[in-house]
């Protein structure tokens, strides 16, 4: 089957919220948009429906979600694991912050059973670099996520 059929990309946001000192994003967007989670979840029913296998979220920073409409990326991928389909979730961009602040507010089974890729942006492992960065997560804390994730997701 055809590579293109079996990949949909998701766009749930444009744009990104945070203001970290070194990126050039927040200075040339002026709001961040993010989609209707109706919107989201007819458009990825859709493509399961026209055998798409993989749902692929690739947004320049997918936690800047809630901004706008107030219901964070962790609601989202909660309604995302109520689809009743054999489908993978491949995250390109994870951003550090939001998953540390999300990650419990997200279902374990989504992560066991609709997980197949997880890209985790960490710019360095030195807390004093991020704080220069204008970054506020955690390492420690995103590490023992990500250490978390790869025993509760048996994929590669």
């Amino acid at each position: 089957m055809d590579d293109e059929i079996e990949n949909y990309y998701v766009e749930t946001t444009r744009w990104c919220w945070f203001k970290c000192s070194y990126c050039a994003i927040q200075r040339v967007s002026w709001f961040t948009k993010s989609f209707t989670i109706e919107k989201i979840i007819n458009n990825i029913k859709k493509w399961l429906s026209n055998w798409a296998k993989n749902i692929i979220i690739i947004d320049e920073d997918c936690w800047s979600y809630w901004i706008d409409i107030w219901k964070d990326f962790s609601f989202l991928v909660n309604e995302i694991n109520k689809i009743e389909w054999n489908f993978n979730v491949k995250f390109y961009y994870l951003e550090p912050w939001n998953l540390e602040r999300n990650y419990e507010k997200i279902d374990k089974s989504f992560w066991i059973n609709k997980v197949s890729y997880i890209r985790i942006t960490l710019q360095t492992t030195s807390q004093r670099i991020l704080k220069l960065m204008n970054r506020s997560y955690n390492i420690e804390k995103v590490l023992s996520i990500s250490e978390e994730l790869k025993k509760l997701n048996k994929n590669d």
